[in-house]
């Protein structure tokens, strides 16, 4: 679980802050696996190299509002309905979030990995960093011409 704390000026001119949460547990992730037709390792591969900028709204979007949530007052459950989605969306601290994430395709899978169980964010950051690493180099052009 991912938790964030916000601050942002309300609408009255006030400042707030406030603490979300985030979580994506793994039948969430396999949820949105099969409602894929790519999967969502491919899924996450497009986002990052996609230059679609609709696309990338979107499939943001949709994480965010899938994992935003509060923990029960027991402890014992992550509680998301529409009554927290709206809350969270009708703030600043959505724009922020989501103005952050489509600028940036890392920081999607940084807040993935954050928000998704230990076991699955370290794969995908592990898999983040091969993709990293085997993407080609553009050599400086050393003839003068």
């Amino acid at each position: 679980m991912y938790e964030r704390t916000f601050t942002y000026k309300g609408f009255d001119g006030k400042t707030y802050s406030d603490t979300y949460n985030f979580y994506l547990s793994k039948a969430d992730l396999l949820e949105i696996h099969l409602g894929t037709f790519v999967g969502l390792d491919v899924l996450l591969k497009q986002l990052v190299e996609t230059k679609n900028g609709k696309e990338i709204m979107a499939i943001v979007k949709e994480f965010i509002m899938k994992s935003v949530g509060r923990v029960s007052s027991d402890g014992r459950r992550f509680v998301r309905n529409d009554e927290i989605r709206e809350e969270f969306l009708e703030t600043p601290a959505y724009s922020e979030l989501f103005e952050e994430l489509v600028l940036d395709p890392n920081k999607v899978i940084e807040f993935l990995s954050n928000v998704t169980p230990e076991e699955v964010g370290s794969k995908m950051r592990e898999l983040h960093a091969q993709a990293e690493a085997e993407k080609p180099t553009i050599a400086a052009d050393t003839k003068a011409e």
